[in-house]
């Protein structure tokens, strides 16, 4: 019997064209790739890339307030307590401001929750243009902020806030409306050995409270 072609153990003539199509195909197919694939390798890897910006993208809009930008409450409590323990096993100072917009329902109901919500973007833009890097701001509800100042002591701390007080307080308000005027009250503590996430805060909100009491438009602390 004649010899069969290496590879193609079939008895047809038929049947041997047919596999030598595919073999041929296969054989155009390895070509192809080989002409290809580093174009390939390159929309691959481009593509991988633009999947990892939109993860981290959803990232930063699950760890972020969707209006103002700054930290929502979830990351900045989580933060906070980071921070709280970074501060502990270094020995490091750390202080907090718990800041309020002063009558901001008032500026909702005369002027509208539009221009409550520019005023709050504008308050927030202000922070973030004149704190430190290594500084962390969060919305923490409504009209209050927290202001993570890390490996500041209290009087740094309180200087800061202060500052921060007097930029908002001489901004020009007026292109939201004639005559507006916006100020923040701020409780600002450091953070003590016995201190806990909940105590903290709850020292930093007695701060606040007591700067409103004041008159609203300072800086407290206790």
């Amino acid at each position: 019997a004649p010899a069969l072609p290496i590879g193609m153990p079939v008895a047809t003539k038929l049947q041997r064209a047919a596999s030598m199509l595919c073999f041929v195909l296969v054989i155009g197919q390895c070509a192809f790739l080989g002409l290809f694939g580093a174009t390939l390798r390159k929309i691959l890897y481009q593509r991988s890339i633009e999947l990892k910006a939109a993860y981290q993208r959803i990232e930063e809009l699950a760890e972020l307030d969707e209006l103002t930008g700054s930290y929502n409450r979830r990351c900045i409590m989580r933060l906070l307590d980071a921070e709280m323990e970074k501060s502990r096993q270094t020995s490091a100072p750390c202080a907090i401001a718990l800041i309020d917009l002063d009558w901001f329902k008032r500026i909702n109901d005369a002027h509208g929750h539009p221009v409550g919500d520019e005023v709050l973007r504008t308050f927030a833009i202000t922070i973030f243009a004149n704190i430190r890097p290594t500084d962390c701001f969060g919305r923490y509800g409504g009209e209050e902020f927290l202001l993570m100042l890390p490996g500041t002591e209290g009087d740094a701390a309180l200087r800061m806030m202060d500052r921060l007080r007097s930029i908002v307080a001489d901004l020009d308000w007026s292109a939201f409306s004639p005559g507006m005027r916006v100020t923040i009250s701020a409780g600002v503590v450091t953070l003590r050995d016995a201190d806990t996430a909940d105590t903290f805060l709850a020292r930093a909100d007695s701060a606040l409270y007591s700067a409103k009491a004041q008159g609203r438009n300072r800086v407290a602390t206790s």
